[in-house]
């Protein structure tokens, strides 16, 4: 696999072939076992742990980027889009069985509370960022 999220194969996508009838309404549902938003992270000054984190922050930057262009592609053809990830506030843990229940727990008591998919990932609903205030002298 190349991709975390995959709507369509690639090679259907280059074809230009239509997949699906002129008034079919596909539903998309993804599921990511992760968090989305970007991690602020200071890493010890060495050549490991640097290469570690550039690898873990592109990973997540590719799955972030293919997400939001599937859902664009989604939207684009008047499909539906459903995405259930982990909240970015949620707290990360090492993975271990305790925090894999508590992770279970969380899911369920979203499910329970009817917090089931969003319909636009929460990186499109982000605030736009102001403008840096400057003092006037």
């Amino acid at each position: 696999m190349t991709t975390k999220v995959l709507i369509l194969p690639e090679a259907v996508l280059m074809s230009g072939t239509p997949v699906f009838p002129p008034d079919a309404r596909p539903k998309v549902y993804v599921v990511m076992n992760s968090h989305l938003a970007p991690d602020f992270e200071v890493v010890k000054a060495s050549t490991l742990q640097t290469v570690i984190r550039s690898f873990e922050t592109s990973v997540r930057a590719n799955t972030r980027n293919t997400l939001l262009t599937s859902y664009q592609f989604a939207k684009s053809r008047n499909w539906d889009f459903n995405l259930a990830s982990i909240d970015s506030n949620y707290p990360k843990s090492d993975i271990d069985l305790a925090y894999m229940q508590q992770l279970f727990d969380y899911g369920y008591q979203r499910g329970r509370a009817g917090i089931l998919w969003q319909s636009t990932p929460a990186e499109l609903k982000l605030p736009s960022p102001s403008l840096p205030r400057v003092a006037l002298q």
